[in-house]
């Protein structure tokens, strides 16, 4: 299923895709994707509901701890203390992966995406392409 999601979406340009260690076994859980700053018309939050609209349910994983409230309240950490681990977040989305899931409906989730950033794409005139560790 994760190979699928790469293949389907490897060419994408806007999107940071997880790496995948070729030296060890990944006991994948989550498929997390980033959204490329500037590469898009829409944030991340439009983007999920732009999936939303089309059956595709997501989650957000990886909020930052100084943006809980419990670390808010107790230390003090508000948005902009740790603008990298922000800017991580903004960006993140974890596409559906569970065992019972079958290469058609990653087939179909991948299309999805692919459409939601052909009729959001922004004109992006250089980059460094990176990728998630």
């Amino acid at each position: 299923l994760v190979q699928a999601y790469l293949q389907n979406l490897e060419d994408l340009d806007e999107l940071m895709l997880p790496y995948e260690p070729k030296d060890m076994v990944h006991a994948w859980h989550l498929f997390v994707i980033r959204l490329r700053p500037g590469f898009l018309t829409i944030d991340r939050n439009q983007f999920i509901q732009k999936l939303n609209e089309q059956g595709v349910g997501t989650s957000v994983h990886f909020i930052p701890l100084h943006l809980h409230p419990f670390y808010q309240q107790v230390f003090g950490f508000k948005r902009g203390d740790f603008p990298n681990a922000e800017t991580a977040y903004d960006a993140a989305i974890s596409l559906p992966l569970y065992p019972q899931m079958t290469l058609e409906t990653v087939d179909k989730i991948s299309h999805i995406v692919r459409s939601i950033i052909s009729k959001h794409h922004q004109t992006v005139h250089h980059y460094v392409k990176e990728e998630i560790c």
